[in-house]
């Protein structure tokens, strides 16, 4: 059964269960009416012949006597009341009187005038109900009902006066089948009214169930129409909708993800190809006895040697993004971040001393760090600027403290990041050139490994242009990289401690993908 029939039963059923109490009560109280004024029709007459001392009151022209007669006389003598006018037992306002003595027997023949129903069936134990309390018989005629009052009239003698309840009983009556008749149109009235009502009402969750089925043919681009979001189903429509843009995005996001595994593999495996096929290249070589002489056999070790190192390098910088990736440890202690741009700076104008390194350094900073992961950090940046800026070009580090944080920034003056990569430049084997050329730089990996790392130490790292054309790597680092229930002790013990969610640093550096420039 639907929801909509459900609800206009229930409402069609309560409604019913209401009228017919409210018929049923309205009816019993019309009922009690009307008796009960009935019953004060029958007491305002009831003082005739109400004893013997208020008939003898009545004196000579009381309603006993017949016509023609005068001066006093016994109220009580049967003569008399036989005598009385026949008229007068179908009394005032259709009250119908009757006198019977106490054993049952009738004084005299009773006459019941104009009534319809013959009088009340009385029978000799409703004689003893004397006192002016009312109470119901059935008539002489089938299917008429009286109301009784029986009073004591002398010592042997009762009257009986009673009323036909005919009109009585036909006027509650009517008002019943008026009240029935009334009540299954109104329920009528309120199916028809309710089951509009419901189909107006749950018109938007069959709209959100049009929805749910177009979404599940494909059609993700449907939403829920809400036109009042205070309601209950308003709400519902809000909370459908917001569904359906998170599992947009979950799908949007699943499929970029797809996209840079699938860039992962290729890159993976073009970085891979390259030195296995120089390695079964000289392999191959020496089997066709291609290296006879000695110098040709130590040209192809050479070669074999080095292109294994670049594999197994490329190997091991893929197993620390892993390790990196699934839990990050580090040694802490306290890292003095001047001594460690010197020691880059030396560096530096060791491999290349053609170039001019400018140094800067407001103050002393110290964090709580992994001195030898900080200390890859800056050789990564330092090496990637060497890289990818012509021979000669001018390299300055500057180390500042700024807003509570520690900044390192590494600037070049080459040809700089194009604004469309920089978003993308500390993915793995994220390479500004296409053909991923070794001309070009190396796998990709080293601004993901920076990445990683400042990520491990709650810092951040990005790219900005230089002035003047170039690029500025800005490394940022909190003063103080442990909690404070770590305590300074532990961050100078060298402990090996987690500072940062795995999933923290797949989202930042380690999730696979392919943009920009690494070196």
């Amino acid at each position: 059964m639907t929801l909509r029939r459900r609800l206009v039963m229930l409402v069609v059923g309560l409604s019913a269960i209401g009228l017919v109490v409210s018929t049923v009560v309205g009816t019993a109280l019309l009922r009690r009416f009307v008796l009960h004024r009935v019953d004060r029709q029958l007491v305002s007459v009831s003082g005739f012949g109400g004893g013997r001392g208020r008939g003898a009151e009545r004196g000579a022209d009381g309603p006993g006597f017949g016509p023609g007669q005068n001066g006093p006389a016994d109220p009580t003598n049967p003569t008399n009341l036989c005598r009385r006018d026949p008229r007068a037992q179908f009394g005032p306002q259709g009250i119908v009187t009757e006198f019977y003595r106490r054993d049952g027997s009738a004084v005299c023949d009773t006459q019941s005038g104009d009534d319809p129903g013959g009088g009340p069936a009385v029978q000799k134990g409703d004689l003893l109900r004397t006192g002016g309390r009312a109470f119901t018989l059935s008539g002489h005629s089938s299917g008429h009902e009286y109301r009784v009052v029986v009073n004591a009239f002398g010592n042997d003698v009762v009257v009986v006066r009673a009323i036909d309840l005919g009109e009585a009983n036909a006027t509650w009556r009517d008002q019943a089948l008026a009240g029935a008749l009334l009540s299954l149109a109104t329920l009528i009235a309120i199916g028809v009214l309710g089951l509009w009502l419901v189909h107006r009402g749950l018109r938007p969750l069959e709209e959100i169930t049009d929805t749910a089925d177009a979404i599940a043919a494909g059609d993700r681009s449907q939403r829920a129409a809400v036109t009042d979001p205070s309601g209950e189903v308003g709400r519902l429509g809000l909370a459908f909708n917001t569904m359906l843009e998170s599992i947009d995005a979950a799908f949007v996001e699943q499929q970029r993800s797809e996209d840079k595994l699938r860039q992962f593999v290729a890159d993976a495996s073009h970085e891979l190809r390259t030195p296995l096929t120089s390695i079964r290249g000289y392999a191959e070589l020496q089997l066709a006895g291609g290296a006879a002489t000695p110098a040709k056999l130590e040209t192809s070790m050479r070669n074999i040697k080095r292109e294994s190192e670049r594999m197994g390098g490329l190997v091991e910088d893929l197993l620390m993004l892993a390790r990196m990736d699934r839990e990050p440890q580090l040694q802490l202690s306290d890292v003095h971040l001047a001594r460690l741009v010197d020691d880059a700076v030396a560096d530096l104008r060791a491999r290349d001393a053609s170039r001019q390194v400018a140094t800067a350094a407001t103050a002393p900073v110290h964090v709580a760090g992994d001195e030898g992961r900080l200390r890859q950090v800056l050789a990564n940046l330092v090496g990637n600027a060497c890289t990818h800026t012509p021979a000669g070009t001018p390299i300055e580090l500057s180390l500042s403290e700024h807003a509570g944080r520690a900044e390192i920034r590494v600037i070049d003056h080459g040809h700089g990041v194009p604004a469309e990569m920089r978003e993308h430049i500390f993915e793995r084997f994220a390479r500004l050139d296409p053909s991923r050329t070794r001309a070009s730089g190396g796998a990709g990996l080293g601004l993901a490994i920076v990445s990683a790392i400042v990520s491990a130490h709650r810092g951040v790292v990005r790219v900005e242009p230089t002035p003047g054309g170039g690029a500025t790597f800005v490394v940022s680092l909190p003063l103080t990289a442990v909690s404070t229930t770590d305590g300074p002790e532990r961050a100078a013990s060298g402990a090996s401690v987690p500072l940062a969610e795995p999933g923290a640093i797949v989202a930042q550096a380690l999730s696979p993908a392919r943009s920009g420039l690494n070196g």
